[in-house]
């Protein structure tokens, strides 16, 4: 795979089909200990504001003999960092007179840099277009990490359940351990959304010993499907002939908005299926969220 070294310039590539506005070729994208909007302006000279990104199918490396961290390309994986756009050719030159060894800094103009959540928020668009509400299973430590997201899917009457704090499997954790993740993730999802959810998803579908007393404890009640659209690993196309055909009555469809915490990745298929799913079996059935379903059984 190719090496780009530290600094870099590339020709812009056209948007996505998501509707991602490719940075201009005078964009800058700083990431680590220069991901700071102080740091920036010290180096061009000049007050600058910059937005959160993120740099996808790359990640840092290191070369032998070459003093100067790397980004490399790598399929699935993401670099977060500051975006600024509209640089100058002076702004550009004083970039490449920078020599300061340890610290990273990367600039090209692409159509991969991308603002976090965005996946979420076309399905939400979606889901609003077509008059659907859905149930949402949320990690707190995603909701930490992304308030605005978790704000907006409550006031878009959604229905929230939690995912536990930071997704782990929990065979093997103890007691303690399964408490402190549903817990925490209650807590953080009543801070940033004021709801307080009553359904719970346990992450990978895997329960262990204790989670059902926790749960009674908490009041709150598992949940599983019984449709997996297997969107984090199949294409668009394929998402929706899995969803169309395996659907019934009553049946519970799990897809996704965002890859787990932690992990590299994007839901661009999910997002390029949902339309189709909605209108195909808009024709046949009525969507309702969970709870909902669960009320007229």
């Amino acid at each position: 795979m190719p090496i780009r070294s530290r600094v870099a310039r590339a020709r812009p590539r056209p948007a996505s089909d998501a509707g991602i506005e490719p940075p201009e070729s005078t964009s800058l994208f700083a990431y680590g200990t220069l991901a700071d909007d102080r740091k920036v302006a010290a180096l061009l000279e000049r007050p600058v504001a910059g937005s959160g990104a993120e740099l996808v199918d790359f990640e840092r490396a290191e070369a032998p003999g070459f003093p100067y961290p790397l980004v490399v390309e790598a399929a699935g994986r993401r670099v977060a960092g500051r975006l600024y756009r509209h640089l100058s050719e002076d702004d550009f030159a004083r970039l490449d007179a920078y020599e300061g060894v340890g610290e990273e800094l990367y600039y090209r103009a692409l159509g991969c840099v991308v603002r976090p959540g965005e996946d979420t928020a076309a399905i939400l668009g979606i889901l609003k277009d077509a008059g659907v509400r859905a149930t949402f299973f949320l990690c707190g430590s995603s909701v930490e990490r992304y308030p605005e997201l978790a704000r907006r899917i409550a006031e878009a009457g959604h229905e929230i359940g939690n995912h536990t704090y930071s997704h782990p499997r929990l065979l093997g954790r103890t007691p303690g351990k399964i408490f402190w993740e549903i817990d925490r993730a209650q807590k953080v999802i009543e801070r940033h959304t004021g709801r307080s959810a009553r359904l719970f998803r346990p992450p990978y579908g895997l329960r262990w010993f204790g989670l059902f007393r926790i749960l009674r404890q908490q009041r709150m009640q598992a949940v599983m499907w019984s449709v997996n659209g297997r969107d984090w690993k199949i294409p668009a196309e394929r998402i929706t002939a899995r969803v169309l055909s395996h659907t019934h009555p009553g049946a519970i469809i799990l897809l996704h908005d965002a890859p787990p915490p932690g992990e590299a990745g994007n839901r661009r298929a999910t997002v390029e299926a949902l339309p189709a799913i909605l209108r195909l079996l808009g024709r046949s059935y009525r969507f309702v969220t969970v709870s909902e379903m669960q009320s007229q059984l």
